[in-house]
């Protein structure tokens, strides 16, 4: 699988973490899905957004 794919597989995966996160006012789960977008776009862009 091309490095490009998994990253934004990552991304899609985060962004519903932080969506659920957010709408159940979870932090912690909020957290580990922008980690994973971070992630995801590392892997795309290879440079992390901060």
């Amino acid at each position: 699988m091309s490095k490009i794919l998994m990253g934004l597989m990552i991304q899609a995966v985060g962004i519903v973490f932080a969506v659920v996160g957010y709408s159940r006012r979870e932090f912690d789960m909020m957290l580990f899905g922008y980690g994973l977008i971070n992630a995801g776009s590392f892997l795309v862009f290879g440079d992390p957004k901060w």
